[in-house]
């Protein structure tokens, strides 16, 4: 167990950055408006309209544009040890989140490092052909600050960018910086994506290269993706993951997104939940030493080949009988049955044609049994937020009626 700091405050040797990230239990770098985006769902329409002054129409579209966030949030909840707000402070104006995460929440200041960090970032921002930026990503990137009360505009020195670049320009330092702090770390950066659309109009998307770990992680969990997601508009330009434990909440009922939060928090101390987080920190961990670990990774494997059975509806076949012989029975039926030799108290004999009868197994009974003495824990876990993660077809519009009920 990791002795739960509340606020880490790392050395500006970056050398020591990693050592002091996992002596924190801490092993991802969140882009602030990801987090920010899990923050304004988790609020609810009625807070967020009071503390941010936006309509809830205007407030929703910001949102529903960061819903990877939100999902990537609460993925992150269930299967990593804390929650970093860095310098959250200085970028937005505290709703909720940090608060009803408690322990769980740790504050980041990499003040000591801060000024050689964006220095460096500062000379990739110079390589930077703002004019390349479509339009309509700069007008999202605006509306999308205004509706978060994003306040952070990392200063741009004597760089020399036009007037009419330079908030966007801000924009890139900002998740470059970012960037760098998870690469020091050797943490996981989850990068917003419409900065991460920035940068790819910038075709500057090499300067950010997904960590390892989330790339084999895309990898791993790639079939099972495909096989559970059904909502077309979270299978196009995202990185390939496992149902969340949002699918899940919706799908038991769960329509209050603050409700949601503490739910999840509630599931997180079970102790089904707390293995799957430690398979999870196990898969991590061999990322991060290079490897892999194929034990762990093979129970992926196995969930995806019993989503695929469960899919397809079809009986498993696990015998086949042989019969042959011949049936002698009583007849205790009135009236003719159409058999001459079939009337009422008539004996007789049945010929039986020799032939193989399968012997299948019900699908409840069979599910019962790979639920409670097949599947580990945690894989019962995954099986069951794919299934859930099947149910929607468009994830949006039943989050929607929760955040505006909320």
């Amino acid at each position: 167990m990791h002795d739960l700091v509340k606020t880490l405050s790392p050395s500006p040797d970056l050398c020591g950055w990693e050592t002091e990230f996992r002596q924190a239990g801490l092993d991802w770098v969140p882009d602030p408006m990801m987090l920010r985006s899990a923050e304004l769902f988790v609020a609810g329409r009625h807070r967020c309209e009071k503390a941010l002054g936006q309509d809830a129409a205007r407030l929703w579209t910001a949102i529903e544009h960061n819903l990877d966030g939100v999902l990537a949030f609460f993925h992150a909840l269930m299967t990593r040890e804390r929650i970093p707000f860095i310098d959250y402070e200085m970028t937005y104006l505290p709703l909720v989140l940090q608060d009803k995460l408690e322990s769980l929440a740790l504050d980041v200041h990499p003040s000591g490092a801060y000024a050689s960090i964006k220095q460096a970032a500062l000379l990739q921002v110079a390589q930077f052909d703002f004019s390349r930026v479509d339009p309509s990503t700069t007008a999202r990137i605006d509306d999308e600050k205004l509706c978060f009360g994003y306040k952070w505009e990392p200063s741009l020195g004597e760089l020399e960018v036009d007037e009419a670049h330079r908030q966007i320009a801000s924009f890139a330092l900002g998740g470059l910086v970012f960037g760098a702090y998870a690469q020091a770390s050797r943490s996981d950066h989850l990068l917003q994506s419409t900065r991460g659309n920035l940068f790819v109009d910038l075709a500057a998307d090499g300067s950010l290269p997904p960590s390892r770990g989330l790339r084999k992680e895309g990898e791993l969990f790639a079939d099972l993706e495909r096989l559970a997601l059904r909502d077309p508009r979270f299978a196009v330009g995202r990185e390939a993951a496992p149902p969340t434990v949002l699918h899940y909440l919706l799908a038991r009922g769960v329509r209050n997104t603050e409700g949601m939060l503490e739910e999840a928090l509630n599931l997180r101390a079970q102790s089904d939940w707390q293995r799957y987080r430690a398979w999870y920190r196990k898969l991590r961990q061999a990322w991060a030493d290079g490897g892999h670990d194929p034990a762990a990774e093979a129970e992926v494997g196995a969930v995806v080949e019993e989503l695929k059975r469960r899919i397809e509806g079809a009986p498993l076949h696990i015998a086949t009988l042989k019969c042959n012989g011949e049936l002698t029975a009583e007849a205790r039926v009135g009236g003719d049955i159409g058999l001459a030799a079939a009337k009422a108290g008539a004996k007789g004999t049945i010929k039986i044609e020799t032939k193989d009868l399968p012997v299948n197994v019900p699908h409840k009974l069979l599910n019962w049994f790979i639920d409670h003495l097949i599947l580990s824990r945690h894989q019962k876990l995954l099986l069951e937020m794919s299934l859930d993660q099947r149910r929607f077809d468009d994830l949006a519009y039943g989050l929607r009626g929760a955040w505006m009920a909320s």
